[in-house]
């Protein structure tokens, strides 16, 4: 093997132009061949995206019952605009989810424990039953673990039979 790495490496010392020109004709037909490709499906076009996978394994068996779950919420999506968040009918208006929730059988409270923006506990609206927003601010819930920074609603679910 320490022939085979001599004998090359004398041929790139005597003979350094015709190197980089081979490696340069190298470089330029690979390129040539990943982007136009053979038989016109370059290389881009033959790439797929997702989750490598063993039919008939457990994970894929995983895979299959959690893509037939449903675990994310009903989209929410509301625009405050010539709104005033302070106006007690503002925070009266969910009075009615509160009381709803409160009449579930078995369920004996509802309290919120946080209610702010995700990442700045500045933000609480706990005390007030409101969530201050800017004039063309959009609160959104989306209640998708996948993306909680589109809104998360947790429930904290104790007692009951």
């Amino acid at each position: 093997m320490c022939r085979v790495f001599a004998r090359v490496g004398r041929a790139v010392a005597h003979h350094p132009r015709l190197t980089v020109v081979a490696w340069l004709v190298f470089a330029v037909l690979g390129y040539g061949l990943a982007v136009l490709g053979v038989h016109g499906e370059n290389l881009f076009e033959r790439l797929s995206t997702g989750a490598p996978g063993v039919p008939g394994s457990e994970s894929s068996e995983a895979f299959a019952i959690l893509d037939e779950a449903d675990d994310s919420g009903p989209s929410l999506t509301l625009v405050l605009d010539g709104v005033d968040p302070a106006d007690p009918d503002v925070a009266t208006a969910l009075a009615p989810a509160r009381e709803d929730l409160v009449a579930i059988d078995g369920v004996v409270s509802v309290s919120p424990v946080t209610f702010q923006r995700r990442g700045d506990a500045s933000s609480s609206g706990i005390d007030d039953s409101v969530l201050r927003m800017g004039r063309l601010e959009v609160a959104c819930l989306d209640n998708d673990r996948n993306y909680p920074d589109r809104g998360v609603l947790k429930l904290d679910i104790g007692g009951g039979r």
